[in-house]
């Protein structure tokens, strides 16, 4: 397995890891819009999209794909304010109003030499894979050098990384992320997550 920077030709393929386990719950609205978002974040100086290939394979097939955003403050004060599950769909409502949830290429500069950048990372869609399949695994491994390929560098000020499941959930506690909210009670969940949904935020 391998990964690389995704390109507009992986829209399509990235679109229909949604919905799959550990996948990032979409309002309507949004899922509707998914695939001109992804050319918006890939055109974006201020988020990663990295696809993983199966380069074993014939014609080397997509597998699965990674991302994250540098976000402005303000949407994590309002996150913080008002704690939700699926806050990156927030983020990407948030774009699909031609609202500015991410940082310009001046922003990330500026952050970086300052204060730091606050990051958002996308779950890791499973698809129908078990935790202990060798592709699982070979994620697990590859993800982390795909972040260091891509983030090495940037003074990063805190990461939130939300997962939706059990599984996902205990690997990011056993790497030293904290739990910062857990919506997987009944009372906490919203109307678009998926029915194997268990949402919580970590922060490192």
């Amino acid at each position: 397995m391998r990964f690389r920077e995704a390109s507009e030709q992986d829209v399509d393929s990235i679109a229909s890891t949604f919905g799959e386990r550990n996948a990032l719950p979409l309002a309507p609205r949004v899922r509707a819009a998914l695939p001109a978002l992804l050319r918006k974040l890939i055109a974006s100086p201020a988020a990663t999209l990295a696809v993983f290939e199966d380069d074993e394979q014939p014609g080397v097939p997509f597998v699965s794909f990674a991302g994250s955003a540098f976000l402005r403050q303000a949407v994590i004060a309002d996150y913080l304010a008002e704690p939700r599950p699926a806050l990156l769909s927030s983020v990407l409502g948030a774009l699909l109003d031609n609202r500015q949830p991410l940082l310009t290429l001046d922003e990330i500069r500026l952050a970086n030499s300052t204060a730091g950048i606050t990051l958002a990372v996308f779950p890791v869609p499973q698809g129908g894979r078990a935790w202990r399949d060798s592709s699982t695994e070979h994620l697990r491994r590859l993800a982390p050098q795909a972040f260091m390929r891509y983030h090495a560098g940037h003074r990063l000020r805190e990461i939130y990384y939300e997962v939706f499941t059990d599984e996902v959930a205990e690997y990011l506690k056993a790497g030293g992320y904290r739990l910062l909210h857990d919506f997987t009670s009944t009372n906490a969940r919203c109307a678009f997550l998926h029915p194997h949904s268990r949402p919580r935020m970590f922060r490192l």
